[in-house]
C-alpha cells in the first residue's frame, strides 16, 4: 500500500481535530491487519472508488464519542445516543470532505461516499490490505482502517 494513500486518509484526521477541536491528535502506531474483524466500537466507513479504490474504517471508543459529542455539542454527554451518532456521523464527514482533493493532488482522482456508521458487533471482512492507525488525544483514542488499493487500469 503506498505511503501517498495512507496519507491521504491519515492527515485529514489530525487536521480536522486540530482544527475543530483545538486539540492535537498525537499518532501512537500503526500495524498491517488482514481479513476479518468486528466493529466492538463506534465505527464509521467510507467508500472510495477511481483510481483508489477500497474502504476506510474510523473507530471511536465509548469514552472518545462522548468526550467529542460533548465538546462538539457544548453539552455533557453521558449516553450514547442518537445525538452522539449524529454527532460522530458529521466529525467523521468533516474529516472525510477533504479526502478526494488530497488523492487527486497525488495524482489519484477519485470518490468519497459520505460515512455510514456500523452497528456494533458487525463482522467486517475486508479483502484489501489494511493499515490499522492509532491516535491518541485528551479526548481519548481513536483507530481508523485504511483498506485501499490502486484501481486496475
Amino acid at each position: 500500500m503506498k505511503a501517498d494513500f495512507v496519507n491521504a486518509f491519515l492527515n485529514p484526521v489530525v487536521e480536522t481535530w486540530r482544527a475543530k477541536l483545538s486539540a492535537e491528535l498525537t499518532f501512537r502506531e500503526a500495524e498491517p491487519v488482514s481479513g476479518v474483524f468486528t466493529t466492538d466500537e463506534l465505527c464509521a466507513v467510507i467508500a472510495v472508488s477511481g483510481r483508489v479504490e477500497g474502504n476506510v474504517f474510523y473507530e471511536f471508543p465509548d469514552e472518545t464519542s462522548l468526550a467529542l459529542a460533548s465538546a462538539l455539542s457544548g453539552h455533557e454527554k453521558h449516553d450514547l445516543d442518537a445525538e452522539v451518532f449524529s454527532t460522530i456521523l458529521n466529525f467523521v464527514a468533516l474529516i472525510t470532505s477533504n479526502i478526494p482533493d488530497g488523492l487527486g493532488r497525488s495524482g489519484f482522482r477519485s470518490q468519497v461516499t459520505p460515512p455510514v456508521l456500523l452497528s456494533r458487533g458487525a463482522q467486517v471482512t475486508v479483502t484489501h490490505p489494511q493499515i490499522w492507525a492509532h491516535f491518541d488525544s485528551e479526548f481519548g483514542p481513536v483507530g481508523v482502517r485504511v483498506s485501499v488499493s490502486e484501481a486496475a487500469s
